[in-house]
């Protein structure tokens, strides 16, 4: 699955929900200055976001990480350990 980012409707700001494969489904809440840098080129709300766009921004902790859908095919334990509630 693409990353997609979307525009919260109840408040101001961005969060982008993607499929990782060996954990499920993730949402990341964006900051103000990561989601100022990526609607700066055009990307809006709904909009598909490229991986090359998305991992280093990852790499430099840009994303938080708000929610976790678990693949069934992980434990619990071993995909928290992965993706806690810390930043990304």
């Amino acid at each position: 699955m693409t990353p997609t980012l979307n525009e919260y409707t109840e408040k101001d700001g961005y969060y982008i929900q993607t499929l990782l494969p060996e954990v499920g489904y993730v949402t990341y809440k964006v900051t103000p200055q990561t989601g100022e840098f990526i609607t700066e080129p055009g990307y809006s709300d709904s909009a598909d976001l490229p991986w090359g766009l998305i991992n280093p921004l990852r790499q430099l902790k840009r994303f938080t990480l708000t929610g976790l859908g678990l693949n069934m095919k992980v434990s619990l334990p071993k995909a928290l350990a992965k993706f806690s509630s810390r930043t990304l």
